[in-house]
């Protein structure tokens, strides 16, 4: 099976993609279906996918650009120097959303399916706090409801300074409004499997914590 794939194996990004192959039931047949076309070079293969295309017709926000390139947002920490919030759009990159922070979404975790959902969702995004040296410190994944809002989720870890958690709720209200849709503010809202069979619903962070 591995012939299928381009890149060579001692790439540490196309190991641990194999890796979570490997280790997932749920959403691995379309995990690997995905990684066959964009390491072959078809990087749109998601926003191309007919189904992504239904969804996309079906759900009205202001700029599918902005939702798939994030918004600008530097802040500066009083400890940690430079930060920088911003959408992640490499796959590779996605898939360890779980890994960076020692979340459940990890290698071995018990729902690491869902960080190839993510991956595979157009309506799903997953948000990086990097440092300047780039090292991921947080993250936060995000997603556009059924009811065409935008939902966040908790920022992991959990332990994370209270001040970038700061950051990131500025971010999502930012990107909100970017967006021309409303901030969920319940639990009222059904996310879409668009491209996966399934992914793990953290419940949406409170807003007004």
């Amino acid at each position: 099976a591995n012939k299928n794939y381009a890149l060579p194996l001692h790439d540490d990004n196309v190991k641990h993609a194999l890796q979570l192959i490997q280790l997932i039931h749920k959403n691995r047949r379309q995990l690997k279906r995905y990684l066959h076309f964009y390491l072959k070079g078809n990087k749109n293969y998601v926003y191309d996918h007919p189904l992504t295309k239904q969804w996309i017709a079906a759900h009205p926000i202001s700029s599918t650009d902005t939702w798939q390139k994030g918004i600008r947002f530097t802040k500066t920490h009083p400890e940690l120097g430079k930060i920088q919030i911003s959408v992640e759009d490499d796959p590779f990159e996605i898939l360890r959303m779980g890994t960076y922070v020692g979340s459940c979404l990890g290698l071995g975790g018990i729902n690491a399916f869902s960080a190839a959902a993510v991956m595979l969702d157009f309506n799903k995004r997953v948000l990086y706090a990097r440092n300047n040296q780039r090292k991921v410190i947080a993250r936060q994944l995000i997603a556009i409801s059924e009811q065409n809002q935008l939902v966040c989720f908790s920022v992991y870890p959990i332990k994370v300074n209270a001040t970038i958690k700061t950051f990131f709720r500025k971010y999502d209200r930012k990107l909100a409004e970017k967006l021309n849709v409303p901030l969920c503010s319940d639990d009222d809202y059904d996310i879409k499997n668009i491209l996966s069979e399934d992914w793990y619903d953290d419940n949406a962070w409170n807003m007004k914590d």
